[in-house]
C-alpha cells in the first residue's frame, strides 16, 4: 500500500521529466493539483503504516498503554484518514468539470466516500 501510494507520488513528480528524481516539491509536478493530491495519499498511507507498525511492535516491546496507543496508532490513523480525504477533495476539485457520464467523476466519488 505504501509503496504503491509513492509510485503514484512518483509519476507525477516526474511526468514530462528527462531525469527522474525520487523527492521533489511542488514546482516539479505538472499541476499543482496533481502534485499534492498524490503526495496527501502518500502521506496518509505513511501514517497508517506508522500505526499498524506501533500496533504490532508495541506488544513485543512491553509498550502497550494509553499514550502509546494514542500517539503511535490513534492519531496516525485518524491524520492518514484525514489525509486521504484531503486528496480525494483535490482530486474531486482537479476534476471538476467531470459529470455522472465521466469515469472520473465516478473515481473521485468513490476516493471521497472511501476516505
Amino acid at each position: 500500500f505504501l509503496a504503491g501510494a509513492y509510485l503514484t507520488w512518483f509519476e507525477v513528480i516526474n511526468i514530462g521529466s528527462a531525469q527522474r528524481v525520487l523527492w521533489a516539491g511542488p514546482s516539479k509536478g505538472p499541476s499543482v493539483s496533481g502534485y499534492w493530491g498524490a503526495f496527501m495519499y502518500f502521506l496518509g498511507a505513511v501514517l497508517f503504516e506508522v500505526a499498524v507498525v506501533t500496533a504490532v511492535i508495541a506488544p513485543l516491546l512491553d509498550m502497550s498503554g494509553a499514550t502509546t496507543s494514542i500517539v503511535g496508532e490513534w492519531l496516525p490513523q485518524v491524520g492518514g484518514g484525514v489525509c486521504f480525504t484531503i486528496a480525494a477533495l483535490i482530486e474531486i476539485h482537479h476534476n471538476h468539470e467531470a459529470t455522472t457520464k465521466h469515469r472520473v467523476w465516478w473515481l473521485c466519488q468513490w476516493y471521497l466516500w472511501g476516505s
